[in-house]
């Protein structure tokens, strides 16, 4: 959302493209990071191993576009797509994280909110 910012912010009408709440640019935040380290990022680099959004499209064999290196197996698949849900549920938990304690600190310090 900063490059949006800063990209168009100057135009005569600009358009906010910021998120209203701390509590949802947090969450934005943690989305986009939990992609790039878990998802779309590969955990080794060795040939055989792959980032997990790999499990979405490499084939399970050697084709004309996906060499025998790079094919993963139903195992690795499966395994890889249950991380993937895995760091779904953990970041919405993580989420409720956040908003559990952000009402805390607004009720202590407000009671009548």
């Amino acid at each position: 959302m900063g490059y949006l910012e800063d990209k168009y912010g100057s135009l005569p009408s600009p358009i906010d493209f910021m998120l209203d709440t701390p509590e949802e640019r947090a969450f934005a935040q943690l989305l986009v990071r939990t992609h790039d380290l878990y998802i779309s990022s590969p955990n080794c680099t060795q040939p055989g191993f792959s980032h997990t959004q790999g499990s979405m499209y490499l084939a399970p064999h050697e084709t004309p576009h996906c060499s025998a290196d790079r094919a993963m197996d139903r195992p690795t698949r499966a395994a890889k797509v249950n991380l993937a849900l895995f760091l779904t549920l953990s970041t919405s938990l993580t989420l409720n994280l956040i908003l559990n304690v952000t009402l805390t600190i607004t009720l202590k310090h407000n009671p009548e909110a």
